[in-house]
């Protein structure tokens, strides 16, 4: 694939993953290239809808999630208008499933970014280095251990944030430092081709 192409890549996993980090790390790369996601929509979300797309799983605040829903489907629209030739939109998020109704932001994607030219990237990390990341964080953001003990919301975004699993590419922030993802990323894109989306669209939409 051409690099002056308009392309999305979406950086999905758990909080304190490495997402950032790896978007941060892009953009050093291709400099004309646009980010976009979960801290910069918070960013814009009126306080009676936080945490907005950065809702945790769980169903715990089922009265947001049709807000939530609205604004993925914004923040995907939003990027395919962004994405030009030579710009492309590195999206920054943590798409998962598990809510309370009928909320499958990963079908939207599928529905609302192009197939052929968006690249589904799972960042994965191990828990130790998620749990050292949010012990240096601010706690009334991260939850931090208690005598040890993972809190249980932050178990379940490692499960619930890679599930179906399906990618493009997968990397790993606590054996590759952000960089190195980084090109492994821009390799792919230079050498393949996306499917991860399709495959996502031609599976049944959940439900229930």
């Amino acid at each position: 694939m051409d690099e002056s192409e308009a392309l999305i890549i979406v950086l999905n996993g758990a909080p304190r993953s490495g997402k950032s980090a790896i978007s941060l790390a892009l953009l050093a790369r291709r400099t004309s290239w646009v980010a976009d996601g979960v801290d910069s929509d918070m960013s814009n979300t009126p306080p009676h809808l936080m945490p907005g797309i950065g809702l945790r799983p769980g169903g715990e605040r089922s009265d947001l999630e049709e807000a939530v829903r609205r604004r993925y489907v914004e923040m995907f629209r939003r990027c395919v208008i962004a994405a030009t030739p030579g710009r492309s939109v590195v999206l920054d998020l943590g798409l998962h499933h598990d809510y309370a109704g009928e909320l499958y932001p990963l079908w939207d994607a599928a529905t609302h970014l192009p197939h052929a030219s968006t690249w589904l990237v799972g960042v994965r990390c191990d828990l130790s280095v998620i749990m050292q990341r949010r012990a240096q964080s601010r706690p009334d953001i991260y939850l931090p251990a208690r005598d040890g003990e993972v809190p249980f919301p932050v178990l379940r975004w490692q499960e619930a944030v890679h599930d179906p699993g399906i990618y493009d590419l997968e990397v790993d922030t606590s054996r590759t430092p952000a960089g190195t993802c980084a090109e492994r990323i821009l390799a792919a894109i230079a050498t393949s081709e996306p499917n991860a989306l399709r495959s996502v669209a031609e599976r049944e939409r959940p439900t229930g």
